[in-house]
């Protein structure tokens, strides 16, 4: 789902055009290939934003509740050695080939971890 483009740094309505915020100045980046698309919802609640940080392990962006109009720092687990970001950029592919079983059983277990970790804020 995507919405009406909101800046993806300020997330003001109508001000970010031609990849630049009229309100904030922030200046379109180049994303990641991993990278959801900065103009995602997630759940119909969260809109993507910009990419804060990105490592082996984890990508984290940018959000707001589009609810409250809070904003937050969303992780999405990613390890790179291990999947791959669809063609449609939303879905993720774990790549198996590149998994032993020793792995794959770690790659569940530190995605269950990782999943109960942030409900445990929340």
């Amino acid at each position: 789902m995507t919405t009406q483009k909101l800046c993806p740094n300020c997330f003001q309505k109508g001000t970010y055009l031609g990849g630049r915020c009229e309100k904030c100045g922030y200046v379109k980046e180049d994303r990641p290939q991993c990278a959801l698309p900065d103009d995602y919802v997630l759940g119909q609640h969260y809109a993507v934003g910009r990419v804060i940080t990105q490592d082996d392990v984890m990508i984290t962006y940018l959000a707001q509740d589009l609810r409250t109009e809070k904003i937050y720092a969303l992780r999405e687990y990613f390890p790179t050695a291990w999947v791959v970001r669809s063609g449609d950029g939303i879905h993720v592919k774990v790549q198996m080939q590149n998994l032993f079983r020793q792995e794959w059983m770690c790659w569940k277990m530190r995605q269950r971890s990782f999943v109960h970790s942030v409900r445990k804020r929340f």
